[in-house]
């Protein structure tokens, strides 16, 4: 495992939860108190409010109580980390960067400064993995920046993966398709590395993985490059299974955030350029909704019969249709379409629940105000759109 820069105070969130000054471990008293931890050690980029801090741990606290709570926590950081540790104001609080090194902090640098190997070797797991925290607006909060760094260590993972061979690669490819299961590009690098191997039999049943993985999950067939390389395998007279060095697609580049920038070269799958959109939508429109979250309390479910509260249970969210915005009445269908596949991955987000698709679509060309929809159909977010279709 890669080690952290060396620093007062470390924190580890990748994998689960550690922290530790002078060479010794530091106990936490409680859940809320090392969430807040969590919080201050991925800091959006202003930083956090006070405000934002209380109504994503204290939310269901008058405004006095939980900025006493805040004060309460903040007190015994001080106690076990010291005072340089923190930095804080009337309005704000933060981590001194001087004082305290954090592993998803440094993932995300390694990442953007294209050094890979370092990078995966600080990804331990997902963020928080199997830590019991508080519900509410944090669980929200965790739900994005745990898809976002596990997403990035994807990156991260299959641009390793290209620059080794052999065995070493084998494991770094492996460890990959645990991190993500559903990615058919990994089955074909182990059926290109098995059969460079000459294990030809472990090849064949990386293709039945991925077949049986993608039916069941998501009743789909593998893509058409996988089915030609499982013939080229399965065949006595295949040719080399490995890629031709134009057929490897360069890496693109990535932001400090771990976002493909501009100018990334072409090629992607249709499927995976679909998941790429639904995935930057759930990002924003969440993100979105937790900026709203720590303003304001999540509002009340309607009345009637039959709306859920929203503010009790995993985060729940509606995907009304998209407004076709060209001038052709055919892309009403893309549109349309779009949102399908919106609604579709973020029906595989765990610990997210989307409402049906029937509840939603008698919205369609209706102008209501959005937190009536909300209250009509028992959901804490809802996403509305549109789409213009150009070339």
């Amino acid at each position: 495992m890669d080690t952290l820069s060396p620093s007062p105070v470390c924190v580890r969130v990748l994998g689960g939860f550690e922290l530790s000054g002078a060479g010794a471990d530091l106990s936490l008293s409680g859940k809320k108190l090392r969430a807040l931890v969590a919080l201050l050690a991925l800091p959006p980029s202003l930083g956090w409010s006070r405000e934002q801090l209380t109504a994503l741990l204290w939310g269901d606290r008058d405004e006095e109580l939980a900025r006493g709570s805040l004060r309460q926590a903040l007190a015994e950081l001080r106690r076990l980390l010291g005072d340089a540790a923190l930095v804080t104001d009337r309005e704000t609080v933060a981590f001194d960067p001087a004082h305290v090194t954090i592993d998803a902090v440094e993932f995300g640098a390694l990442s953007a400064a294209s050094q890979w190997d370092r990078a995966a070797a600080l990804y331990c797991g997902d963020l928080l993995a199997g830590v019991s925290l508080p519900d509410g607006g944090f669980a929200d909060w965790l739900l994005v920046e745990r898809t976002r760094l596990h997403d990035l260590a994807v990156r991260v993972l299959s641009r390793v993966v290209g620059t080794q061979s052999g065995d070493d690669a084998i494991a770094t490819a492996l460890r990959l398709q645990d991190l993500d299961p559903d990615r058919e590009e990994t089955y074909r690098t182990l059926m290109r590395l098995y059969a460079a191997k000459g294990d030809r039999s472990q090849a064949l049943r990386q293709y039945q993985l991925c077949r049986d993985r993608l039916q069941r999950e998501l009743g789909v067939k593998p893509e058409p490059e996988t089915e030609r390389l499982f013939q080229q395998i399965r065949s006595p007279v295949a040719t080399d299974p490995r890629p031709s060095p134009h057929e490897i697609p360069r890496a693109e580049p990535l932001s400090p955030s771990g976002a493909v920038l501009p100018g990334s070269p072409p090629g992607i799958e249709s499927r995976r350029s679909r998941r790429w959109w639904a995935a930057a939508g759930l990002a924003i429109v969440l993100l979105g909704g937790i900026a709203l979250a720590a303003w304001l309390h999540p509002w009340q479910p309607s009345s009637h019969a039959g709306a859920a509260s929203p503010a009790s249970g995993p985060p729940s969210i509606a995907v009304l249709p998209f407004e076709n915005m060209s001038d052709d009445p055919q892309q009403v269908y893309f549109a349309e379409g779009i949102a399908e596949d919106l609604m579709t991955d973020l029906a595989r987000v765990r610990g997210l629940a989307v409402i049906a698709r029937n509840s939603s679509s008698g919205y369609r060309g209706k102008d209501v105000d959005v937190r009536e929809m909300a209250r009509d159909l028992g959901v804490r977010y809802v996403i509305e759109g549109s789409v213009r279709r150009a070339g």
